[in-house]
């Protein structure tokens, strides 16, 4: 699974992420950290992966 989470999340963010993810039973997680401006220009107005 890849999460997707802006600049701005905290460690905590991205744990709570993996710690819902692995209560899922999701066995591998990998995550990116992305930069408002690289959705400029696109359809995507928003990290929509961020939201669980």
């Amino acid at each position: 699974m890849t999460l997707f989470f802006l600049v701005e999340a905290t460690t905590r963010d991205i744990n709570r992420a993996q710690i819902y993810a692995w209560k899922k039973g999701t066995k591998t997680i990998y995550y990116v950290r992305l930069r408002q401006e690289t959705l400029e220009g696109t359809e995507v107005q928003g990290c929509v992966s961020c939201t669980l």
